[in-house]
């Protein structure tokens, strides 16, 4: 027996970069009158996406799929043989939930379920975020009709069907634009309020490159006054940061400097900084953009075919960033020093980001337009 009422399957995931656009259009919907418990999250419990999905109150069915491996190319026919069988189960699920609409947020998972909203006739759209385009979304973008695509994707990618939206970030993120209270945020998070605060995070999982620079910062301003440093160095990263840390005897010099292995509530670490030191994925570059966070951007070498630096260029271009490869991690302080010590370069920094992703329209308002959800 279908439903009495029809819902709305987003799909792809695995990282928080995947997911919290999803859960942002998951809010936008509710918001709307859009019943919550027919919103369903599937794709990969690989990550942290699956957990933060489930802790938001949503129902997240698993699908178990991997991306294709470059350097081991003969696991390919197991990647393989994951992907028929997820494009069955994805088929199941979609004729279970009767969706008005099939969402792609991006990622090898998503692509077995828009297949087979294809294959059912099932409205689908996808969220392009990434400044070059990957295979699960080259492929998803030939089925559908209208795609959303925010920075520091092209305003251009996709043609006539590509419509620009606002980035897809939580709310609480974007307001930061124009209402910061720094000195309470820094309070929340233990550093004095009247000092310059550095963020360093890698993502959801941690960066080594990233946790690399933040003790070459802090060895640096370890006898300086009036400055902080937050590091959230991920949950796989914290017992071994953690006694670097105390090899450092950071806490007998004058920096203030606090260890956090993850936090879920990234507005308040954005809202704390000065600076903030991250990786170039696209939803961070996203979030850095809408919320006008001056940013030292060091995208992962390690990502398939490069398409981080992309999206960090982006946001250098637009004059929101400054760019440093892992190869060139030894220049974060400089760089760090360069910026603390201009405070109207960043203030340009600050209005530069939330010019480059400025639209007339968000991700939801395409999703409810292409599913008749409005």
């Amino acid at each position: 027996m279908r439903p009495s009422r029809p819902g709305v399957v987003l799909a792809g995931g695995g990282t928080a970069g995947h997911v919290f656009p999803g859960l942002e259009l998951a809010a936008r919907l509710a918001e709307a009158g859009h019943p919550k418990e027919r919103i369903v999250f599937t794709g990969t419990e690989k990550g942290t996406g699956a957990e933060i999905i489930k802790s938001a109150g949503y129902r997240f069915v698993p699908l178990h799929v991997s991306g294709l491996s470059r350097s081991k190319p003969l696991s390919n026919f197991k990647v393989l043989t994951e992907f028929i069988a997820g494009i069955a189960r994805s088929l199941r699920l979609v004729r279970r939930e009767a969706p008005s609409l099939v969402v792609g947020l991006g990622g090898y998972s998503s692509l077995p379920v828009l297949i087979a909203a294809w294959i059912l006739g099932t409205p689908r759209t996808i969220l392009q975020e990434d400044a070059t385009l990957g295979i699960s979304n080259r492929i998803a973008s030939w089925t559908c009709r209208k795609i959303a695509v925010a920075f520091p994707a092209p305003r251009e990618m996709f043609g006539g069907r590509g419509v620009r939206v606002r980035p897809a970030v939580r709310s609480t993120i974007s307001r930061l634009a124009d209402v910061r209270d720094k000195r309470t945020a820094r309070e929340s998070l233990g550093v004095p309020a009247d000092s310059e605060v550095v963020l360093f995070v890698g993502g959801s999982l941690g960066a080594g490159p990233i946790n690399d620079a933040a003790f070459a910062t802090a060895k640096r301003w370890a006898d300086r006054q009036g400055l902080a440093i937050i590091h959230v160095c991920g949950k796989r990263f914290f017992e071994e940061c953690e006694a670097k840390l105390g090899e450092t005897q950071l806490a007998e010099s004058g920096l203030a400097y606090r260890l956090i292995a993850f936090e879920p509530h990234f507005e308040r670490l954005l809202e704390a900084a000065t600076v903030a030191v991250t990786r170039g994925g696209a939803t961070t570059v996203g979030e850095l953009a809408a919320s006008g966070t001056p940013a030292v951007v060091i995208p992962s070498s390690y990502v398939t075919a490069n398409h981080q630096e992309p999206n960090a260029r982006a946001l250098e271009l637009a004059g929101g960033c400054e760019v440093v490869l892992d190869s060139e991690c030894e220049r974060v302080p400089d760089v760090l020093d360069s910026l603390i010590g201009s405070p109207e370069r960043l203030k340009e920094m600050s209005a530069a980001g939330p010019r480059a992703c400025a639209a007339d329209v968000d991700f939801a308002d395409v999703v409810m337009e292409v599913g008749c959800l409005s």
